[in-house]
């Protein structure tokens, strides 16, 4: 069994039955593929700072190869990827293109539809090395919001449901909108349906002071506890794709839910 211990920099929600605490903590993640969700013990408070230069999260991504694999319309085209996947949702326009161009170290790699929720499409990337062991998918799913629930509702619902190497997914929240929509209570619903881990990033986080992003963020995962108890992680992730805050801790999570050791 793979263990990973990644220093990373988290914004931690610690809940409760009445009101849940948000504060930056400096701590280390045990994790292993396919392990339920669970609460991980808090270290002394540390200060907020950008990517680290020797984040070795940071380093595992930047000396691997992104790409593009496929788009996929149905199972068939998806069904011979068998390396640990993780995949991002969230609602059009919050920001998922640039969150996940910043997780793979890429400029321009994925690309944002010119009809943001209309498209029923999921964009399959890997990250791999000839020289280094590990490689993961990461899958770009569609945005849901205006007519796309009902246009992509079925064949996310196969995805979700039958989707073994599927290790976690991460659902979008943008920071200025401060709530969760119909359609994100919708997809946690879904999750929650077929036991499909899931933890909150909340996007744009560098808009606001943050004290209003921990703010925010405990409200959120308050109300997505509620709807999701069993899948929901009890923590979300702070990012800024402009200013790169909080990616190297998205990077070690991704690494650390499939199960890979990044390189010494």
């Amino acid at each position: 069994m793979i263990r990973s211990t990644l220093r990373t920099l988290h914004i931690t929600s610690v809940l409760n039955s009445s009101s849940p605490v948000a504060w930056c903590t400096s701590r280390y993640v045990h994790t292993r593929a396919n392990a339920p969700p669970t609460e991980s013990s808090a270290k002394p408070a540390a200060t907020a700072t950008q990517t680290q230069p020797d984040n070795p999260a940071a380093q595992f991504f930047r000396q691997r190869s992104a790409k593009f694999l496929i788009t996929a319309v149905k199972q068939g085209h998806y069904r011979h990827l068998s390396h640990p996947e993780v995949a991002f949702a969230g609602r059009s326009n919050v920001g998922k293109s640039s969150l996940i161009n910043s997780v793979l170290c890429s400029q321009n790699l994925v690309k944002t539809s010119k009809k943001p929720g209309h498209t029923s499409a999921l964009n399959f990337f890997s990250l791999s090395s000839r020289a280094r062991p590990g490689e993961i998918s990461i899958v770009d799913m569609p945005g849901y919001g205006f007519r796309s629930r009902r246009e992509w509702g079925n064949f996310i619902t196969e995805y979700l449901s039958g989707r073994k190497v599927l290790r976690r997914v991460f659902m979008l929240v943008e920071a200025k909108v401060g709530e969760l929509k119909s359609t994100d209570v919708s997809f946690l619903e879904l999750v929650e349906e077929y036991r499909v881990p899931i933890q909150l990033v909340i996007t744009k986080a560098d808009k606001l002071k943050s004290a209003d992003t921990a703010q925010i963020s405990n409200a959120v995962i308050k109300e997505a506890t509620r709807i999701a108890p069993s899948v929901l992680l009890p923590e979300a992730i702070c990012c800024s794709s402009r200013t790169r805050m909080g990616i190297d801790t998205l990077q070690a999570e991704v690494l650390s839910v499939c199960g890979l050791l990044p390189p010494k």
